[in-house]
């Protein structure tokens, strides 16, 4: 994969609006005095993310042997 496409799924805006939803939990989390919830929370989001990308790649894994093997 090619780093243009890459870069063609993660947009700026998509990264802007990622750091102010994070820095808007943490502003929440530090007004009701909760932030080690908040660094539950960010972790557990970001372990599931982290999951689903593992699976994502296994899939295109199997894929891509599929894909050698027709070839055959």
């Amino acid at each position: 994969m090619s780093t243009s496409q890459i870069s063609d799924r993660f947009s700026t805006h998509h990264v802007i609006a990622l750091l102010v939803v994070l820095l808007a939990s943490f502003a929440y989390s530090v007004l009701l005095a909760r932030i080690l919830l908040w660094v539950w929370a960010v972790v557990t989001v970001f372990s599931i993310m982290l999951s689903l990308f593992v699976v994502y790649l296994f899939y295109r894994l199997v894929l891509a042997v599929e894909r050698m093997s027709y070839r055959l």
